[in-house]
């Protein structure tokens, strides 16, 4: 039963060297289900559902597996309806000065390519539930942003539990190795203050069915956060979390059969 992505929280007040391996080592295995679930769905909306591997005890030689792809339908329905033409900002006071900074940050946002950026994080909370969007600054006196959409099935945010549940934590996973037996990953952990490179892996595969861990063990590098702020930001398609499908899958696999 999918009703959707987890909201990963954490409760450590201040994050440094000593303690983020054990912060994320914390984090990891609720992110890991969200990743499992992620990736259901991704491939669901790609095509890949329950009646491909349909059997029948009854007259098997008639045996049908044709997949009406509904679930791509409702995606595209949605990311042509939600972004019917790039987005921008609009200043709420009709003043000169504010009117012209307005204009000055839609068009460095637009030299930065996030209409792209905006379109592969829609099309992505509404296959999933979940889009992220990683920010940086750039050093460009035209464009001092870049923005980049990552894939949420390898990247989070961790939020506080106090009122606001303000950002603690962004995490971004890069696969750097593999072995038989286990994936090395990247982590980049950032805090408001501080970026962390952190060397991990994960053992076990979804396609075995052996249960998926990812551990973080060692600290590369550390460094300033310049951007002052946790520079990944989630967007959902709903406050469950849900994908835009998601809710009626049991009567897209039931039209399937």
């Amino acid at each position: 039963v999918y009703v959707g992505r987890r909201r990963i929280y954490c409760t450590t007040e201040e994050i440094t060297r000593d303690n983020v391996i054990e912060v994320l080592n914390a984090l990891l295995p609720m992110h890991t289900l969200n990743s499992m679930e992620e990736e259901y769905l991704y491939w669901y909306r790609r095509g890949v559902q329950p009646v491909l591997d349909r059997t029948k005890q009854v007259r098997p030689e008639i045996n049908n597996r044709v997949v009406e792809n509904h679930a791509a339908e409702i995606v595209a329905f949605k990311n042509g309806y939600f972004l019917t033409k790039p987005a921008f900002y609009v200043a709420r006071r009709d003043e000169k000065d504010v009117n012209n900074r307005i204009k000055t940050l839609n068009e460095m946002l637009y030299l930065s390519g996030k209409q792209n950026v905006d379109n592969a994080v829609t099309d992505w909370f509404h296959t999933v539930g979940i889009g992220s969007l990683y920010v940086e600054p750039y050093q460009d006196s035209e464009c001092p942003v870049r923005v980049y959409a990552l894939d949420p099935r390898s990247s989070f945010v961790a939020y506080s539990r106090r009122p606001g549940n303000e950002p603690v934590l962004g995490v971004n996973m890069v696969i750097s190795g593999r072995t038989d037996s286990t994936t090395e990953i990247t982590f980049d952990v950032y805090t408001r203050d501080r970026y962390f490179k952190l060397r991990g892996g994960t053992t076990g595969m979804v396609v075995t069915g052996d249960p998926v861990i990812g551990t973080a063990y060692e600290v590369m590098d550390e460094d300033i956060n310049r951007l002052g702020d946790v520079p990944i930001v989630e967007y959902q398609y709903e406050n469950s979390r849900m994908s835009s499908f998601e809710a009626v899958m049991p009567l897209l696999n039931a039209i399937n059969m």
